[in-house]
């Protein structure tokens, strides 16, 4: 079993990528939202770097956002490499936007129902029942001021 999640936004005609993805992961996660229904992927880069000085050292002159850019992509295409996926033992990010999304489908749902549907999902089998109360009570907290 993956701990691996994707949240699928549906087709985009293009995506734009602002500075070099920060892994090989990303930049296909982004690449795959387009080119589907029989199109070409579609993503593009944005790399925003300094102008360096006429006196700047080698390493000051490199532009390194897009030679990160360059080295992910020739990673994939000529050997296919993709870093392994670290399982994340408390996601209680991915637990949160869980929790987000079942407000937003039922506007009005009990602590215990709402711990009984986010504590089922293989992305929370590791937190326990008191780690989620106390992941609760932090929100309330934090909207509450």
């Amino acid at each position: 079993m993956s701990s691996y999640f994707n949240i699928d936004i549906g087709y985009l005609e293009r995506v734009i990528q602002l500075e070099s993805p920060p892994s090989l992961t990303s930049f296909l996660q982004g690449l795959e939202r387009t080119g589907r229904q029989g199109e070409p992927a579609d993503m593009r880069f944005i790399c925003i770097e300094n102008n360096p000085s006429p006196e700047a050292t080698l390493p000051e002159q490199i532009l390194w956002q897009l030679l990160q850019c360059i080295a992910i992509i020739q990673l994939y295409l000529e050997q296919r490499w993709i870093e392994l996926i670290k399982s994340i033992q408390y996601p209680f990010s991915l637990s949160y936007h869980q929790m987000m999304s079942i407000f937003a489908v039922s506007r009005a749902i009990s602590p215990a129902n709402l711990a009984q549907q986010v504590l089922s999902l293989p992305s929370s089998s590791n937190i326990s029942q008191e780690d989620f109360k106390l992941l609760l009570r932090h929100l309330i907290l934090i909207i509450s001021n």
